[in-house]
């Protein structure tokens, strides 16, 4: 067992440093690090589908950290990225330059961002966890979602932010991360997040949302994280509406992520 440990970490060890290096190249080729974001996904998912399957123990989990931030580190440099579909007077331009120079996302392919595009519930998530800053299980118990695939990108952004409480499924079983996530659902996870960080999530401005024309239409049990996000100007309404269940774009998520960013006290 041992044997089988210590060749699977040494094929691991072998592929973040291979990444490294294409990353050093491509960055130096192209004169853009953004573009070695493939490369990193593919460890990523690389890595995770091991974390996943218990094939590593503690000691391979803190080479495996070291690594990453060995990685990072070679591509840490914020460096701005234009889009042919997002001008600089979109209101969603910061956000967008703040989500993919921090690597939570990035383009679509063909210098566009679509900002437009609706985003998934395992979408959502997998960029969560990014914005967390790839965190860890650390022996807690995840919800087992049938209808989430073993390994896949997101399964483990799931596990992870399932064993923190952070997201519940639609059932016991069911995660529905093909869906799209919705205002009100991206509320109650963000409002979760904030408590996972050990933040208050108290309630500033109990009123504030008071001036929305659909406040009714928010269900039971977002009503507190949308209070919250509203209060503390994690969310913003349009035309004087919450949009609780509409589905959420591109352009929507990256800014709900950045004013979270600015308004809570990041780890």
């Amino acid at each position: 067992m041992k044997g089988s440990i210590k060749k699977q970490l040494k094929r691991v060890l072998a592929l973040l440093l291979l990444s490294a290096s294409v990353t050093l190249m491509a960055a130096g080729d192209s004169n853009d690090p953004l573009i070695t974001r493939s490369y990193l996904e593919a460890d990523y998912r690389a890595q995770m589908q091991a974390l996943i399957q218990g094939k590593l123990n503690n000691a391979f989990t803190g080479a495996y950290n070291r690594s990453v931030s060995l990685i990072n580190s070679i591509t840490s440099v914020p460096v701005p990225r234009e889009f042919d579909d997002v001008p600089p007077t979109a209101w969603y331009y910061p956000s967008v330059q703040y989500a993919v120079m921090h690597k939570i996302t990035a383009g679509t392919g063909n210098n566009m961002f679509s900002p437009d595009s609706l985003i998934t519930r395992g979408d959502f998530v997998t960029m969560l966890h990014k914005f967390a800053g790839f965190p860890s299980i650390k022996g807690k118990k995840s919800i087992v979602f049938t209808d989430v695939p073993l390994a896949c990108y997101f399964d483990y952004p799931v596990k992870w932010a399932s064993s923190e409480r952070i997201v519940s499924g639609i059932s016991s079983d069911k995660f529905d991360p093909y869906s799209t996530v919705t205002r009100e659902q991206i509320a109650v996870i963000l409002y979760n997040f904030q408590r996972y960080m050990g933040n208050s999530v108290a309630i500033s401005r109990p009123d504030a949302w008071n001036s929305f024309s659909d406040k009714a239409s928010v269900s039971f049990w977002a009503q507190t994280a949308i209070q919250w996000a509203i209060s503390e100007k994690v969310m913003s309404g349009s035309d004087g509406m919450i949009l609780p269940v509409k589905g959420a774009t591109r352009a929507e998520t990256v800014t709900l992520l950045y004013g979270f960013y600015k308004t809570a006290q990041m780890p």
